[in-house]
């Protein structure tokens, strides 16, 4: 037990842990619930572009393991190449400790998708009188956001923590 204590690998990989898990979940949660706003509303090709945001996560992870490959290549990379475009000299991603986890944080987000459809259920659960109501007294989108929508979806919204977190 105290070998299990002092192994500074225990200390090392309890820190990458919390470092990945508290960037990755949240990073995950407002990028699938502001998604879910957009698609909630009444736009021409809603189906479409819903299906778009959860195809990702349907694609095996071996495929999307290669995907990601081709995207953080240090050389060649499509993010580098990106990042070439302002000047900004290739970023080894994959090689180096310090660009590796923002990488893996930035895969996790790959599969957003199932969370977006939960918080799209929970917002479509949410009864269209009380936007009206809110609206009629004069709350401001912003208002209606944060004291009805935010609220009433705090059961999905503590649903994908936890979930992101178990998944983590």
């Amino acid at each position: 037990e105290q070998a299990f204590v002092k192994d500074k690998l225990v200390g090392i990989s309890f820190v990458n842990t919390v470092y990945y898990v508290g960037l990755s979940v949240p990073l995950g949660m407002l990028i699938a619930f502001t998604l879910a706003l957009l698609l909630n509303a009444e736009i021409r090709g809603r189906g479409v572009f819903r299906t778009i945001y959860y195809l990702p996560g349907l694609v095996p992870v071996a495929a999307s393991s290669i995907i990601w490959l081709f995207i953080f290549r240090t050389r060649n990379g499509f993010l580098n190449l990106f990042l070439n475009l302002f000047g900004i000299s290739p970023v080894p991603w994959l090689s180096r400790p310090e660009w590796s986890k923002p990488a893996l944080i930035l895969m996790s987000l790959w599969f957003f998708g199932q969370q977006m459809v939960i918080y799209l259920a929970g917002l479509q659960g949410i009864p269209t009188e009380l936007y009206e109501a809110a609206e009629i007294d004069g709350a401001s989108g912003l208002q209606r956001l944060v004291r009805i929508t935010i609220p009433l979806m705090t059961p999905m919204l503590f649903f994908n923590l936890v979930m992101g977190i178990i998944g983590s």
